[in-house]
């Protein structure tokens, strides 16, 4: 494995400025209608947000667990 392996793998996945405002967006307009918005539990869990690394870029989710179709989808495609 060469050091820029290495590097890449240790590199912790974070949400950049951009997706932290659609991500806050999303929540404010689905906490009107989450039956979970009031409840997040003793250490949250309510949101899930997942990366999924490609060789093009990272695919970046973020799911809430009051139901399956509430999804949004924070993946910057112009780093790709």
């Amino acid at each position: 494995m060469s050091a820029r392996d290495a590097a890449d793998i240790s590199r912790p996945f974070q949400l950049d400025p951009e997706q932290v405002v659609k991500l806050r967006a999303w929540l404010t307009k689905h906490d009107r209608t989450c039956k979970l918005a009031a409840y997040a539990g003793a250490i949250g869990g309510r949101l899930s947000v997942t990366f999924a690394p490609t060789s093009l870029g990272t695919i970046v989710e973020a799911k809430c667990a009051c139901c399956e179709t509430a999804v949004v989808n924070l993946t910057d495609y112009d780093a790709f």
